[in-house]
């Protein structure tokens, strides 16, 4: 999920292979509909990338990388790392002004495996961390204080030796997704089912900034039976206000649907936001000072995927479902959206070339009052395929990109992968590509953090072949953590 810097967590996700099978397949084509925007202008920026630097432990072996930050340029990474075949929560921090502090492990729990972690982070710094772990779907937080450091799992509701913000129903949770504004509050939100799994519910606990987690039960709204729900996404606004996206399956078509939580209301009537017969999915999630949102995802066609949006406008609901990229026949790869403080969007993802091996970065551009712009490429190489974008906003409106370009076609696993970024200035466009790192072996997934001076951190994962016998790496059990700051 993406937002405004205010109130930001980032989650990483898995592109099926199949959408790389569609984008080689595709038939030649024009490319008329190509707009080129980077341009070599000189801007004021007299910043750099630093050199990276390894974030996690020596031995790290990480998978389900997440981060949060703030607008102050203070930043979490937190990932899951295998421990006696446990999935254990590590995670390392980076604040303004010091730097990073030493990779530790954050939860000690030696007898679940932890998933799904998510985590948040408010404007001063302070960090809520929430997970579910594999012993019948307990969902547990932490939360971290600038000036106490990691606090004890502490109570939420019900018995008091346990640490779970979900102890009533019985059944599975699942899905778990957290978001936090910049005062500190934030809400837990979660799919559960009955014994049964023949209703599904989606649930919400919310934590108020000072007091802590309500102590009654997690307000509730029935989804209802015979569906399949997935992917939730929230975000929370500056009022405490919050809003959930999630897919959910019936009668065969897999639509996206939204509900919105009112604090001293609680959740309102879910609504379908887009009502295109085939499926939609890998959606991203992005909220503005006001209280706007923008939601983004892949549309699917019969010859392969679109971009598509809908906006909701706070006091007056969601515009409409609409198409933003050039719907060219292809494989546009799921969307990133990022907010800047003035109410415009950038929303960015991979598209590949008619006819060509190659996958370019596409970005549209949403102005507040006006509405989508025009779909155009940025371009980043005449050979190879940028994937799995990220962006993020400065306080200034300007924006910066992240990516993995690789030189060779990708598979199941990327190979030869290096990360690249570029930045965007409004009314100037986006400069010249800038590569982070060289010669990386696999350097994937990067998710990016802004401050409002525009100094950023890049963050990501990297196989180490060196503990392959030189080889490239297909174990995830190599991988580890690196970042690199701009500056």
């Amino acid at each position: 999920m993406k937002f405004h810097p205010f109130f930001t967590t980032r989650s990483i996700r898995i592109i099926p292979v199949i959408l790389i099978a569609l984008c080689l397949a595709l038939p030649a084509g024009s490319t008329a509909d190509v707009l080129d925007r980077t341009t070599s202008a000189v801007s004021a920026n007299k910043k750099t990338w630093r050199p990276p630097q390894l974030i996690g432990t020596d031995d790290v072996k990480s998978q389900r990388l997440k981060i949060a930050f703030n607008a102050a340029g203070d930043i979490i990474a937190v990932w899951v790392q295998p421990n006696n075949d446990l999935g254990t929560l590590w995670g390392n921090r980076y604040d303004a002004g010091q730097g990073w502090q030493k990779a530790q492990r954050i939860e000690t729990n030696d007898t679940a495996y932890a998933w799904s972690s998510q985590v948040a982070m408010d404007g001063a710094g302070n960090v809520i961390l929430a997970w579910r772990e594999d012993d019948g779907g307990k969902i547990r937080a932490r939360h971290y204080k600038t000036d106490r450091g990691w606090q004890k799992a502490r109570l939420i509701k019900k018995k008091p030796w346990l640490s779970f913000i979900k102890t009533e129903d019985t059944g599975s949770a699942g899905d778990l997704q957290i978001a936090m504004n910049e005062a500190g509050n934030a809400v837990a939100v979660w799919f559960q089912s009955d014994e049964s799994r023949s209703e599904k519910k989606l649930r919400l606990k919310y934590y108020t900034a000072g007091s802590g987690w309500d102590n009654g039960e997690s307000s509730l709204i029935n989804l209802g039976g015979n569906i399949m729900v997935s992917d939730l996404r929230v975000a929370i606004d500056r009022t405490g206000n919050a809003v959930a996206v999630w897919q959910q399956e019936e009668n065969g078509i897999e639509s996206l649907w939204a509900n919105r939580y009112e604090v001293g209301k609680g959740w309102q009537q879910p609504k379908l936001i887009e009502n295109n017969k085939r499926t939609a999915w890998n959606h991203e999630i992005a909220a503005d000072k006001a209280g706007n949102i923008i939601v983004v995802w892949q549309q699917s066609r019969w010859d392969g995927y679109n971009i598509w949006a809908n906006h909701y406008a706070a006091g007056s609901g969601w515009k409409g479902a609409q198409r933003i990229n050039n719907n060219a026949p292809g494989c546009a790869e799921p969307p990133e959206i990022a907010f800047d403080g003035a109410g415009n969007a950038l929303a960015i993802w991979s598209e590949c070339q008619r006819g060509k091996e190659r996958a370019d970065l596409w970005f549209n551009r949403y102005v507040a009052g006006g509405g989508w712009q025009t779909a155009q490429r940025i371009d980043t190489d005449d050979t190879g395929f940028a994937y799995h974008p990220d962006i993020a906003f400065d306080g200034a409106g300007n924006a910066l990109a992240a990516w993995s370009q690789c030189n060779g076609r990708p598979d199941v696993f990327l190979n030869h992968c290096n990360i690249w970024a570029s930045r965007y200035v409004p009314g100037i466009g986006w400069e010249k590509v800038q590569p982070i790192t060289i010669d990386a072996d696999n350097a994937e997934r990067p998710q990016i953090a802004v401050d409002t001076a525009g100094n950023a951190l890049v963050i990501w994962r990297q196989t180490d072949k060196t503990r392959c016998g030189g080889s490239f790496c297909y174990d995830d059990s190599v991988y580890e953590i690196w970042a690199a700051r701009y500056e």
